[in-house]
């Protein structure tokens, strides 16, 4: 795997910030998808498609969603994208 990397995320969230940092430290090109929290984005019919749980960040490599609470799953996850690039 090797395709794009989506990013749902939202300003404000915590468990994003840590997200992009790593993707940025391991030079993991990336587009974000703003989830406006305040406004319900992440109950909509759309969002549930894409993540069942409602939660962010989420991370979409390839078609393929992965819902990222820490650190090491989201520097899992990155090596799918750039496996050569270690972070620590």
């Amino acid at each position: 795997m090797s395709g794009e990397a989506i990013l749902h995320d939202y300003w404000r969230s915590s468990a994003a910030y840590r997200v992009r940092i790593v993707l940025n430290l391991k030079g993991v090109a990336y587009r974000s998808v703003q989830v406006d929290l305040r406004a319900g984005d992440q109950a909509t019919g759309a969002f549930h498609a894409l993540n069942p749980q409602g939660l962010i960040p989420a991370l979409e490599i390839d078609g393929h969603v992965a819902v990222v609470f820490r650190t090491p799953s989201v520097s899992k996850r990155s090596r799918l994208v750039k496996p050569t690039v270690t972070c620590g």
